[in-house]
């Protein structure tokens, strides 16, 4: 975006040539940008020409309705996200003592326990860098939506869990699917 000396905002719409960028001012139709098209991956005319219809301050109010939406979502999956490490940390010691205890029922020892965790942030890390490649193929909103249900899906195989290794390996598949990406706001 440049502002030029009346104030006005205008948008680049083609890539530098010979150095010199190509302008769209708000609320000004874009030419014709076919010639453009081929240059830049990703680049749409038709959605460059609409956006150059937008003023400033209805693009500015369009995005803050967006990100109203966006944040929303992302806010409650990262809610989610933090209560199910929580409710990891505090089965550890609900009912300490009794056979109720997920150490007794799982004949686990505090080190094994604490391996969950571990087990956990192994794929989560591996997987990330992949996962942001795979934005740039996939709809961020499909990606969004498969993170939600695959995260769903592989948190309620926990209820299937009758041993250690069975809480490693959906701990495991939880990180695995459920990797959330704090950058995905940036793809919409």
């Amino acid at each position: 975006m440049a502002t030029d000396k009346t104030g006005a905002t205008s948008t680049a719409v083609g890539p530098a040539q010979h150095g010199v960028l190509h302008y769209a001012r708000r609320g000004e139709p874009v030419e014709d940008a076919s010639s453009i098209d081929s240059d830049i991956v990703g680049f749409d005319a038709d959605k460059m020409k609409g956006r150059s219809l937008l003023t400033e301050s209805e693009e500015k109010k369009l995005m803050r309705r967006v990100d109203w939406h966006l944040m929303t979502l992302c806010s409650i999956m990262f809610l989610l996200k933090n209560i199910d490490a929580n409710n990891t940390a505090n089965a550890r010691i609900m009912n300490k003592g009794t056979k109720q205890n997920i150490l007794t029922q799982l004949d686990m020892s505090s080190n094994a326990y604490n391996f969950i965790t571990t087990i956990y942030y192994i794929p989560y890390i591996i997987f990330e860098a992949p996962s942001n490649l795979l934005i740039k193929r996939i709809l961020p909103s499909r990606w969004q939506s498969r993170i939600m249900v695959t995260w769903g899906i592989a948190l309620a195989c926990h209820a299937a869990v009758h041993n250690k290794e069975g809480l490693y390996a959906a701990r495991f598949f939880l990180g695995l699917v459920g990797f959330f990406d704090y950058e995905l706001p940036e793809y919409y």
